[in-house]
């Protein structure tokens, strides 16, 4: 959101979690159905796609990506006979990269965790997000 007002600015009105990630899956044999809800904020993108990157080869299916208690998470099915262990290995990657990544703007956040809750923004992106009364934190989805 803009500093300046409640309103969407036009990069986060176009970006689109699920639209994202499926297209990184094409032609590999990752699968993310179109009933699965896809969520994460676009300062997350080069994390999903690192992930996505080191797991194309493996047969998976995605069952849910999400952003809940502020960090990324993501669990999958294997299909056939996939190196699991592998795929569990990058999923805890990614989950540890979110905590330490801003999720609106990319950048690393420093004192991600601050009285006993895990903040998704950096300290210059939760000073835009208080002004719009956001917390930063997993509890602004309710």
């Amino acid at each position: 959101m803009s500093a300046l007002s409640n309103q969407n600015t036009p990069q986060e009105e176009l970006f689109n979690a699920g639209v994202y990630a499926r297209s990184l899956c094409v032609n590999t044999k990752m699968i993310i159905p179109d009933y699965i809800e896809v969520e994460f904020q676009s300062g997350w993108k080069h994390i999903v796609e690192t992930l996505i990157n080191k797991v194309k080869n493996y047969s998976i299916n995605i069952t849910k990506v999400t952003d809940s208690y502020s960090q990324l998470d993501i669990s999958f099915k294997v299909v056939g006979r996939t190196k699991e262990l592998l795929v569990w290995k990058a999923i805890e990657e990614a989950r540890q990269a979110s905590r330490t990544t801003c999720a609106c703007c990319g950048n690393h956040k420093d004192n991600w965790k601050r009285k006993g809750s895990v903040r998704m923004f950096c300290e210059p992106c939760s000073k835009d997000a208080a002004k719009n009364g956001s917390t930063g934190t997993w509890l602004d989805k309710y």
